[in-house]
């Protein structure tokens, strides 16, 4: 049965502001395959709105918190003040954002959608995930493909709340490379293995503001599966986070570059340490915990200033996917941990970089097939949210 939620934290607005596509291509990379102008239309960009893509219409939707409380500093990045809003000092109005749309959204489902798409948090079917196509791997949670013209804008809200904007697009590319593949393999835009609406929606838990339990969400489908939870809109998480994409185009053309600018501006000395094997094991545990990985490559403290700053913006490419109060957390615990031993090893295109609380790995699953994931050892599935919780505020 549906229970009745809690009452949004903060007044609860949604506002179209026209339509446009999709923002945050990037160029492509050496050995990518170069496809038509009609594939390119799908996920090309010419606006800087955010876009909702999810279903059959096209609106810009902004969502916004609004509602009284303290004046405190919450997370906060380069796109966001981080100022606090609803419910007190030290919450960022990020997160009251993705609290009130996830209860717009719960709010506007019927009953057997609500049951799909709700868990409770630290279930035996939260601790997973998968990024394999539908035929190959049943999912959880409630399709796109199942909700109407609302409850798609309302789960797009949601999503825009959560991701940053570059996020957002990015998620949006990957679900757009889905007809690309039902073209090339049957000529048609879509096939029950390759649907742009083959995604799904899970929220673990209850959405709060201010509380001392846990909620989280994952949206997965074929090539993406990001996980995230909070706790009293203080503590955050984003792991696992799959980002994949086939052909590969643009959603993940930063990283390539970043990994292969990297590479080439190491001297022989340095490539001779980073070279090593890059294997799938960060993505392939799938409903375990990882244990920390034995160190391999480069190391942050061995590179020069450029060099460090191209193993930074791989590595803020994955944070900053995420809105801001979740990639401050995210920045705050590496730099806590420390850089200098965060190291990178690379082998023909594929690597990884290896921190002493977090693995990425990056690739090659055909010539034109990318695979990639970040994985927190303490953090996967927000394991450690509870005791963070606990030894920081009580």
């Amino acid at each position: 049965m549906k229970p009745s939620l809690p009452s949004l934290a903060g007044g609860w607005t949604l506002r179209e502001e026209g339509s446009g596509p999709i923002s945050g291509i990037l160029p492509v990379v050496m050995r990518r395959m170069i496809w038509g102008a009609a594939v390119l239309a799908l996920v090309a960009c010419g606006s800087e709105a955010e876009n909702t893509t999810i279903g059959s219409t096209s609106t810009t939707t902004t969502a916004t918190g609004t509602g009284g409380g303290g004046e405190g500093q919450g997370g906060g990045s380069t796109s966001s003040t981080g100022q606090g809003g609803a419910g007190g000092a030290g919450k960022a109005q990020g997160c009251i954002d993705m609290v009130d749309d996830a209860l717009a959204f719960l709010d506007a489902l019927e009953t057997d959608e609500y049951d799909a798409a709700t868990a409770d948090y630290g279930g035996d079917r939260h601790t997973s995930f998968e990024f394999l196509p539908p035929l190959s791997a049943a999912r959880d949670g409630a399709s796109i493909k199942e909700l109407d013209t609302e409850e798609r804008g309302l789960l797009a809200g949601f999503l825009q709340s959560a991701f940053s904007q570059g996020g957002y697009a990015r998620l949006e590319q990957i679900r757009a490379l889905e007809s690309v593949l039902a073209m090339q393999e049957s000529g048609m835009p879509s096939t029950p293995n390759r649907d742009p609406d083959n995604y799904f929606i899970q929220i673990f838990g209850t959405p709060v503001v201010d509380g001392d339990l846990p909620w989280g969400f994952r949206f997965e489908g074929h090539h993406l599966s990001v996980q995230a939870a909070v706790i009293d809109c203080r503590l955050f998480t984003a792991t696992p986070a799959f980002w994949g994409a086939s052909p590969e185009i643009t959603p993940l053309s930063a990283e390539a570059t970043a990994g292969e600018s990297l590479w080439t501006a190491l001297d022989a000395g340095q490539q001779a340490t980073a070279q090593a094997s890059v294997n799938t094991a960060a993505s392939d545990q799938k409903t375990e915990k990882l244990d920390p990985f034995a160190a391999a490559g480069l190391r942050y403290a061995e590179m020069t200033s450029t060099q460090k700053a191209l193993l930074m913006q791989i590595i803020d490419g994955y944070i900053d996917n995420m809105n801001a109060p979740i990639a401050a957390d995210r920045h705050a615990a590496l730099e806590a941990a420390g850089r200098d031993d965060i190291s990178f090893a690379y082998d023909s295109g594929d690597f990884r970089v290896l921190g002493p609380t977090f693995v990425i790995e990056f690739v090659y699953a055909g010539n034109n097939h990318i695979h990639s994931v970040w994985r927190d050892y303490d953090g996967d599935y927000g394991d450690d949210l509870i005791a963070r919780h606990m030894a920081d505020f009580h």
